[in-house]
């Protein structure tokens, strides 16, 4: 993303509302996902193309949620790769023969 325009800065400042709509609509922690919600909005002023034919409020809520909806999975994904990374780890350390280099290669191997 790069740097915003004054004129991009101004949209920006007048649909910062749209922020906390669209937390409070989708029922989350507004501490938690306020930086990547201003994300979504900054990179919807960048994106946005008049002609497509919709107003910008509704293409920036969109961009929103999307960027929410976005960062939801990532953890999600972050979380199962760790678990799996621990469930391997205890596997192979279950075994007699306990050997770190084996363990980082099947950790590797399983990504």
């Amino acid at each position: 993303m790069t740097k915003l325009t004054d004129k991009e800065r101004e949209i920006v400042s007048e649909n910062h509302n749209l922020i906390y709509f669209v937390i409070g609509e989708m029922n989350l922690d507004i501490d938690t996902y306020y930086d990547i919600a201003a994300i979504g909005l900054c990179k919807s002023v960048q994106k946005f193309n008049p002609s497509i034919g919709i107003k910008y409020c509704t293409y920036a809520t969109m961009c929103i949620r999307n960027e929410i909806l976005q960062d939801i999975r990532k953890q999600k994904a972050q979380k199962r790769n760790k678990y799996k990374a621990v469930e391997l780890r205890d596997n192979l350390c279950a075994s007699s023969e306990y050997d770190p280099a084996e363990i980082l290669i099947r950790m590797e191997e399983s990504k």
